[in-house]
């Protein structure tokens, strides 16, 4: 199941860790948060509803196993276009694309280039306006670099290191494989995008089914719910809350979240 690819990006290679199942080609992808990488969805091997799916899950450039270039910007556009050519490497007919904060900003930049492709957008507390971003999120965008290295990025390290919450304790390991450019410039580039009101428009205007889920627990929601919750009513968007789970939802709960998002693709 582990693989690493190797896609050719601006004419020079590029390493991008992988785990993937592929079966068929309809294939559930899934993008991670930040700082995250792919064993935030590693539940998803043991799910009885997947076990006959194809899925494919990777560390985006910048994090987890993958390559870290300095060139790189960083961007969420530019993961959308590098996520484009790692899907690339597998054959695809449909796609179901599933995504975890950060992720939704790279997912719905994503979506306008898979175009037929796409059948299905899940969010899973997906990014969508400034007040779903966290608190480091904003501490990276407002910091010089020289301070986020010195201060910022360590701070969060160790932050995560004695939480007793089981996603949170998976964070802390991951920070740790992280780049700190990749994290400080992504960070910048998600908050100007939540800031600017076209995340929430994008997915709202979806044409795919789409639903979002979110952490009955989750300081994240509390702060973003009461902005997000009357427009999905409004807009008769599915949502649904996660029993004992906050912001890390699929490793808080992940018999609930996968048994959720299997039957939004059925019956959505």
């Amino acid at each position: 199941m582990e693989k690493e690819i190797v896609i050719d990006y601006q004419g020079a290679p590029l390493k991008i860790a992988t785990k993937q199942r592929i079966t068929t080609d309809e294939v559930f992808f899934f993008i991670h948060g930040l700082g995250c990488s792919k064993e935030s969805f590693d539940d998803v091997w043991q799910a009885p509803e997947f076990i006959d799916r194809s899925v494919f899950t990777y560390d985006m450039p910048g994090f987890g196993l993958s390559e870290k270039p300095s060139a790189l910007t960083y961007t969420m556009e530019e993961q959308a276009t590098l996520a484009k050519l790692i899907l690339q490497t597998i054959p695809t007919t449909k796609v179901h694309l599933v995504i975890h904060g950060m992720g939704g900003a790279i997912g719905l930049l994503l979506a306008e280039k898979l175009a037929e492709k796409l059948t299905t957008f899940i969010s899973i507390e997906g990014n969508l306006i400034s007040e779903d971003c966290g608190v480091f999120t904003r501490e990276a965008a407002r910091t010089s670099f020289e301070d986020f290295v010195k201060i910022t990025f360590p701070t969060l390290k160790s932050g995560f290191s004695t939480s007793l919450n089981k996603g949170e304790q998976l964070f802390g390991r991951q920070i740790n494989r992280a780049s700190a450019q990749a994290f400080y410039k992504s960070a910048q580039s998600l908050l100007a995008w939540c800031t600017s009101g076209q995340l929430l428009t994008r997915f709202l205007e979806l044409p795919q089914k789409k639903a979002y889920l979110y952490g009955e627990k989750s300081t994240q929601w509390a702060d973003s719910g009461s902005i997000l919750t009357p427009i999905f009513t409004e807009k008769k968007l599915p949502s649904a809350s996660v029993k004992d789970a906050g912001h890390f939802v699929m490793n808080d709960n992940p018999q609930e979240v996968y048994k959720l998002i299997a039957q939004a693709v059925t019956v959505l």
